[in-house]
């Protein structure tokens, strides 16, 4: 009896060998089209990105020019400047319209409302257009910051412990950072002149002001230094303008409590004469301001800009002289904290809702 076994066919038994072929095809069509997704996706994320910091941007540019014309063209008031572009303009003959075609009297200058912009820090909201989300601009007087070019280191050095640092590496710090910036190559205790820089194979100091926060790094030890610094705190603390006087009513609550805890300060009532307790306490406006920007992203958070803005006197082609300080992303409730006392039970509830700015518009030939 034959008995006959069933033979595969060929195509039968090419199958066998063409699927898991086939497999690994549509698993590397898969992985090439999982990686391909991906890397779109991420594609669109920093094209979203850009998007959202051009628009930053745009919103940060127009918010600073229009709070730097507003404050340039102002009157200044005592504890602020006003911006209304009512307000009369006041030169050395008397008083003039705001578009300066005729004279006012002292009477109807005074029937015109005000709208002081308080320089201690308090905040407007700008739109560059009526449909824009607004920006928030804070203003201080730059008196009421320690500028790191005053000549008197126990302040600079209160700032420092205020961010971190410990006494004994604050003074250091400071008596290098006078050193590189003083117009001497005498040595201080504990600080660092040419010499020692040449030993060290660094550049040699300046001996001229900080140009920017970022040359900080060239000063003797800061490099390292600094990261042991709350570097935000310190420049909200501070200035590089060549400010004079410090004045504590344009103080941020960060200096006043720094101050008032440091024993040895010499802003202390007892250790000022009659004059300099006088100016510490004066609330006229300076020709230095700190603007704080704040303008929205899309995602909830916001691209704040510090920047430190300085009138330039009878400058027609230069008004002023812009100084750079920092910029990062925060969240909202960095405008919160940042807002005066008086100014919280504005911005509670939901959303940010602080007075406009106003541009101020006078004629160019009888700004003061």
């Amino acid at each position: 009896m034959n008995l006959t076994v069933p033979q595969k066919t060929r195509a039968a038994s090419e199958s066998g060998f063409v699927l898991p072929y086939v497999l690994v095809v549509v698993a590397i069509l898969a992985v090439a089209g999982t990686i391909a997704a991906q890397r779109l996706q991420n594609a669109s994320g920093i094209v979203t990105d850009m998007g959202e910091r051009l628009s930053a941007d745009r919103a940060l540019h127009s918010a600073e020019a229009a709070a730097t014309y507003s404050i340039l063209t102002a009157n200044a008031q005592s504890g602020g400047h006003d911006i209304s572009p009512d307000s009369p303009i006041v030169w050395e003959f008397g008083l003039l319209s705001a578009d300066g075609r005729r004279p006012l009297s002292p009477d109807q200058a005074a029937s015109i409302t005000p709208n002081i912009w308080p320089a201690q820090g308090n905040l407007r909201q700008y739109k560059a257009t009526p449909d824009a989300r607004p920006t928030i601009v804070s203003y201080r007087d730059a008196t009421g910051l320690i500028s790191l070019h005053q000549p008197v280191p126990q302040l600079i050095q209160t700032v420092l412990e205020a961010s971190g640092a410990s006494r004994s590496d604050a003074s250091g710090a400071v008596s290098a950072l006078l050193d590189y910036t003083d117009f001497d190559d005498t040595r201080r205790q504990q600080g660092a002149e040419r010499f020692d820089y040449r030993t060290r194979n660094m550049a040699a100091p300046t001996n001229a002001p900080l140009r920017s926060y970022s040359e900080l790094g060239n000063v003797m030890e800061w490099a390292d230094f600094m990261t042991t610094l709350n570097m935000t705190l310190f420049k909200d603390m501070t200035t590089l303008q060549m400010t004079n006087n410090y004045q504590e009513g344009f103080a941020p609550s960060a200096l006043r409590e720094a101050l008032a805890f440091d024993s040895d300060s010499l802003l202390e009532p007892r250790r000022l004469d009659p004059l300099q307790a006088l100016e510490r306490r004066s609330l006229k406006p300076s020709k230095f301001s700190r603007f704080t920007i704040w303008a929205p992203r899309a995602d909830g958070r916001y691209r704040k800009r510090v920047v430190d803005i300085e009138r330039s006197a009878r400058a027609v082609g230069a008004p002023y002289r812009r100084h750079w300080v920092y910029e990062s992303t925060v969240l909202e409730s960095d405008i919160i904290t940042a807002a005066p006392e008086t100014q919280i039970g504005n911005s509670s509830g939901s959303g940010l809702n602080f007075e406009e700015l106003e541009n101020v518009v006078h004629a160019p030939s009888l700004r003061p």
